[in-house]
C-alpha cells in the first residue's frame, strides 16, 4: 500500500515550488530523452470506478478562460487534443527540463500539483516507469477532483502512483 499525504485541492492560491534544498541525484534507470525530440507522457492509473485506465498527460485547459488551466492532468484515450507534447530543453541541477508544446514548462506547485510554468522549470526523469522531478521526493500520481475545480485526473506529488512511458511523436 502507497502511503499518501492528504494533499489540498488545486487553488487560485497555490504558489510555484521554489527549491530550498540541493537537488536530488537522478535515480538509477532514468530513461535518456534526446533534446528536441517531441514525445507525449502516457499514463496508466486505475480511474475512479476502480477499472485500469490509460491516458496522457495533458493540459487541463488552454486558457485562463477555464479554471486551473495552467494545471496538469490525465486525459483517457491516444494522444492529441490537449495532450502535452514535450521536449527536453535545458535542464535545471543537472535533470533535464520537459518543455510544453504550448512554451511553458512542466513544473510543480508548492502544494505538490503539476501544472505549466513559464518562469519556474524544474528538472524530471522517467524511471523505471515512474515520473520523478529534481526537488520533490517520490514519484508522481494522480487525484479524481470535480469539486469547485475544473473535473479532471489531476496529476501531482503525494498521491496514489501512476506508471508512466514516454511515447515519441514521430
Amino acid at each position: 500500500m502507497v502511503e499518501t499525504r492528504q494533499v489540498p485541492d488545486p487553488s487560485v492560491d497555490d504558489q510555484p515550488f521554489v527549491a530550498s534544498s540541493a537537488a536530488r541525484s537522478l535515480p538509477e534507470g532514468s530513461q535518456n530523452i534526446p533534446a528536441g525530440k517531441p514525445f507525449w507522457l502516457k499514463v496508466n492509473f486505475t480511474n475512479e470506478r476502480g477499472q485500469p485506465a490509460s491516458g496522457y498527460a495533458a493540459k487541463v485547459g488552454q486558457n485562463a478562460a477555464e479554471s486551473f488551466w495552467d494545471y496538469m492532468c490525465i486525459r483517457e484515450g491516444a494522444p492529441g487534443g490537449s495532450a502535452a507534447k514535450f521536449q527536453v530543453d535545458g535542464e535545471t541541477d543537472g535533470w533535464p527540463n520537459w518543455k510544453i508544446d504550448d512554451g511553458n514548462y512542466l513544473s510543480v506547485k508548492a502544494t505538490g500539483w503539476l501544472y505549466r510554468s513559464s518562469a519556474y522549470p524544474i528538472g524530471w526523469v522517467v524511471a523505471n516507469g515512474q515520473l520523478m522531478n529534481t526537488y520533490w521526493g517520490g514519484p508522481v500520481g494522480f487525484s479524481y477532483r470535480s469539486f469547485l475545480v475544473s473535473t479532471a485526473y489531476y496529476l501531482g506529488m503525494d498521491l496514489p502512483v501512476v506508471s508512466v512511458e514516454v511515447v515519441f511523436a514521430d
